[in-house]
């Protein structure tokens, strides 16, 4: 999607009409932006379940 919004901004929508292009110009950064958190996201929970998974491995192997 955000793939399609970059193209859209740079010119690959010929005939949209200007209006169309400028919501392109704004939905496009925070559609960026939602995408990282969404990873960011991600990642922080990937890192909670391996600490989860190592605290519990260390507390049955003591």
């Amino acid at each position: 999607m955000v793939q399609w919004l970059e193209g859209l901004r740079a010119g690959r929508g010929v005939g949209l009409i200007p209006q169309a292009r400028d919501a392109v110009s704004v939905l496009l950064p925070l559609l960026q932006a939602l995408s990282d958190g969404v990873q960011d996201a991600e990642r922080v929970d990937r890192e909670a379940v391996m600490s989860r998974s190592k605290s519990a491995s260390f507390k049955t192997s003591r």
